[in-house]
């Protein structure tokens, strides 16, 4: 099974709120780092639900939408002033327009580029420029010290960990102290207490927003436009 990733164009969906709000209205016992991780897992799997069951069959729902937009029309020919088939169409045409946006959305973040996702609606292009990123950014061989080809991804795996333990690690060590050289204090008391305290949650608030919405989520498959569009409520 893949892991989760959340997908901005979720946001768009006003269930999604109601998610969010049912299980941040949860009570939970614990720290509060443990009660955010609680949430968040709580959030997940209600969203993994919710997504099977909306778009776990997406090219299906898009195919049926075409069939009845087709059936409707030729309808039309015979009855051009029907009420009922004009508003079936209306609303036809208007979720067709909710499943191509959603598709462009969606292949638009991974190819993290704001003008696809506003751009062309050729879904094709969208398709070959995300799978031929997928094949350039795989790792399939790599050289070692000796030369030789190394073609076992565990053995990359452990030759990547160890290079750049090797890269980073300080020979040194013994305890290091600085002679006094005389130099003058330019940071004050107050200075220094200012950049040690814990930031304020505006602070948080301001550098959580600031950061694109279309990043590389964490661990847990939330990214920034997660915190930043369905939580926004939540932080005012």
């Amino acid at each position: 099974m893949p892991p989760f990733r959340f997908h901005n164009a979720w946001c768009n969906y006003p269930y999604l709120r109601t998610i969010v709000h049912k299980q941040w209205s949860a009570p939970n016992v614990g720290t509060r780092m443990f009660c955010l991780y609680q949430k968040l897992k709580h959030v997940k799997q209600d969203i993994k639900d919710w997504k099977r069951i909306h778009f776990g069959n997406f090219r299906d729902k898009i195919l049926t939408n075409e069939q009845k937009i087709a059936y409707v029309e030729e309808r039309l020919l015979t009855c051009p002033t029907s009420y009922r088939l004009n508003s079936w169409l209306h609303r036809l045409l208007k979720q067709r327009e909710k499943l191509f946006l959603f598709n462009q959305i969606y292949w638009g973040k991974l190819r993290r580029k704001e003008w696809l996702t506003k751009g062309d609606h050729n879904t094709k292009f969208f398709h070959s420029i995300a799978q031929s990123q997928r094949r350039r950014n795989r790792i399939l061989r790599i050289k070692d010290d000796c030369g030789s080809w190394i073609d076992d991804p565990d053995t990359i795996a452990h030759h990547f960990i160890s290079d750049y333990a090797a890269r980073f690690k300080s020979p040194y060590q013994g305890l290091r102290s600085l002679p006094c050289l005389g130099l003058t204090h330019l940071v004050s008391d107050e200075d220094n207490s200012t950049l040690i305290c814990m930031p304020t949650l505006d602070e948080i608030k301001q550098a959580l927003f600031s950061i694109e919405p279309n990043k590389t989520p964490g661990p847990d498959g939330f990214g920034a436009g997660f915190f930043s569009k369905i939580l926004e409520y939540r932080w005012n």
